[in-house]
């Protein structure tokens, strides 16, 4: 049947009169019965006979590409001529078939994007049928820009034609389909001013409409995830490129319009002869349409609870991406508040995302202290952001309007977190605190405290229990932890850490604190894993040689007196070998 096909479109080229023949491409094209190889194929040479016809027939054109022109033509209807019967000129004839043309044109978009929602394409041939649709689109914003036809926003057919094209492939599968995703983004969405803004407010209807409709939760997840995935990066800046209602490329644009006499027009008198209104896409409406976009994607009534998977997405790229561009990013704060009082890593996420709002617009959080001193657990230090956290709190715990009570109390629960935290989050912890003893001297106390009942320093005796320290772990509010009365004998414990570097860099505690000692980043041991430095160790070629025992072993235990020996009994009882050799 390939062959069929091409016979037909070969026919439609050389002869006009042939036009019908486009009718059995679209049926082949539809067909559900028919492999996806030949349906692609069909598709395919249907819009290459297209383009064909209304590249060599300007009145076909007229009518295929234009659909609904405001104080537009339409085909003449057939009128009695005086003494002959009923006929049209050659003329309206063709001004007839161009709206035939025009009829079956819109009915292949639309065969298009039902075989796009169907699901009975693979992802490659998906992508072929989105590039064909945009492929039309441009056709026709060329068109509509060349004999500078005049809609309204909502009524130009290209533009309507590329916001169904957008309702149709949102809810596909990103990952399945990021060959697609990607091309429309980095060849329109990014460029072009116009698009962008088209494609948002597209992006905005399809949310709302998911909404009301009875659609899965599945199904909103993956189009919530795939909106932010495409919209997060996007730039907003102040329109200059346009697609739809300008040129593509100004020197091929220019060329092609000329007036009457041949004189090529230039791109600035083509812009200023321009009859379209261009205020919808200016930056003010762009980044009101991307923040209606960003509220429906964490809106409550979207979802009862919004999936894991776009919830730490949308975290993530909040403070850099979305925030900025927003025009009111102070009706997030609700949101980020909700995120950061869950705890976990969500509510690390949301710390910098905060920060933004705090600083930028001097919004108060309730409680943040409180709710940030619970984030120091155990277990989170061993997900993967917990240098993240350090790094935030290195920020919040600059102020200087932080009491201190609550910054000691900071100060004892991340050297508590030592003894049990990963060698790299040690090492951070060491380099988040160290800058504070200059910034607070009122915290000096805790290096160099003795016990009330031993009278021995604890920056010397790392074997002083837990119990005897007057610091309440289990208190949530950092102000009431009696930790300006501790100490932190952690610290010296860290002397003897089995990682060489952490022990090195414990004894600069040892020393007075100064402001001119040289201060180190967070991101020094953020990559200073255990892994990392074993195999670095290895590697290190000793001249001598390794000393691996100072007695030659001749026996596994060398007498009944060794301590390995210690608590075990060797002896089997009788009874145990007569049953063993029994069974």
């Amino acid at each position: 049947k390939m062959e069929t096909v091409r016979e037909l479109e070969q026919r439609i080229k050389d002869d006009p009169k042939a036009i019908n023949d486009i009718v059995q491409i679209l049926e082949i094209a539809q067909d559900a019965k028919a492999k996806e190889e030949l349906r692609l194929f069909a598709f395919k040479a249907a819009s290459r006979t297209f383009f064909h016809l209304l590249e060599n027939n300007e009145t076909y054109a007229k009518f295929s590409l234009a659909n609904v022109v405001q104080g537009g033509e339409e085909p003449p209807k057939k009128r009695q001529k005086k003494g002959s019967a009923n006929e049209l000129s050659a003329k309206e004839v063709q001004e007839v078939v161009g709206a035939w043309i025009r009829d079956k044109f819109v009915e292949f978009y639309k065969l298009i994007l039902k075989a796009i929602k169907s699901g009975k394409f693979s992802a490659s041939s998906v992508c072929e049928l989105a590039k064909i649709s945009l492929l039309i689109i441009e056709v026709q914003s060329r068109y509509v820009l060349l004999h500078q036809l005049h809609f309204a926003l909502e009524d130009a057919p290209h533009i309507k034609n590329f916001s169904a094209l957008v309702s149709v492939i949102l809810p596909l599968d990103f990952v399945q389909h990021e060959a697609l995703f990607s091309s429309l983004k980095e060849r329109f969405l990014i460029p072009f001013d116009d698009v962008r803004f088209v494609f948002l407010s597209a992006v905005s209807r399809s949310l709302k409409a998911f909404r009301l409709s009875e659609a899965t939760k599945d199904l909103g997840e993956r189009l919530s995830v795939t909106v932010l995935k495409l919209v997060h990066d996007l730039p907003l800046i102040q329109p200059h490129q346009f697609f739809f209602v300008l040129p593509i490329d100004e020197a091929k644009r220019a060329k092609e319009l000329s007036d009457k006499s041949g004189q090529k027009r230039s791109y600035k008198d083509m812009v200023q002869n321009l009859d379209f209104d261009n205020t919808v896409y200016t930056l003010t409406a762009q980044q009101q349409m991307f923040q209606s976009v960003v509220f429906s994607i964490v809106d409550g009534s979207l979802f009862t609870d919004i999936p894991k998977q776009l919830y730490k997405r949308f975290l993530e790229v909040a403070p850099v991406h979305i925030l900025p561009k927003l025009t009111n990013p102070a009706q997030l704060l609700d949101f980020l508040s909700t995120t950061f009082k869950r705890g976990g890593i969500s509510a690390i996420l949301s710390l910098e995302s905060l920060f933004f709002l705090i600083t930028k617009f001097n919004l108060d959080v309730p409680d943040f202290y409180k709710r940030l001193y619970s984030l120091f657990e155990p277990k989170l230090f061993h997900a993967k952001h917990a240098v993240k956290l350090l790094e935030m709190s290195e920020i919040f715990l600059s102020s200087s309007h932080i009491g201190e009570a609550v910054i000691a109390s900071f100060v004892k629960r991340l050297a508590r977190l030592t003894l049990r935290a990963p060698p790299n989050v040690v090492g951070t912890i060491f380099v988040l605190l160290h800058p504070l003893f200059l910034r607070f001297p009122s915290l000096n106390p805790l290096l160099h405290r003795s016990t009330a009942s031993s009278g021995v320093l604890f920056l010397k005796a790392a074997e002083v229990a837990c119990s005897e320290d007057p610091f309440n772990e289990d208190e949530p509010d950092p102000a009431l932890t009696n930790a300006n009365q501790s100490s932190l004998w952690e610290i010296a414990s860290a002397r003897n850490h089995y990682y060489p570097p952490l022990g090195v860099f414990a004894k600069v505690f040892d020393s007075p604190i100064h402001k001119f000692q040289e201060k180190k980043s967070i991101s020094t041991f953020a990559n200073d894993t255990f892994q990392n430095n074993f195999s670095a160790y290895i590697r290190v070629k000793h001249k001598k040689g390794v000393p691996l025992h100072f007695e030659p072993a001749k026996h596994l235990f060398s007498d009944k007196d060794s301590s390995f020996l210690v608590g075990w009994d060797l002896q089997t009882p009788s009874s145990s070998s007569s049953s063993s050799s029994s069974l």
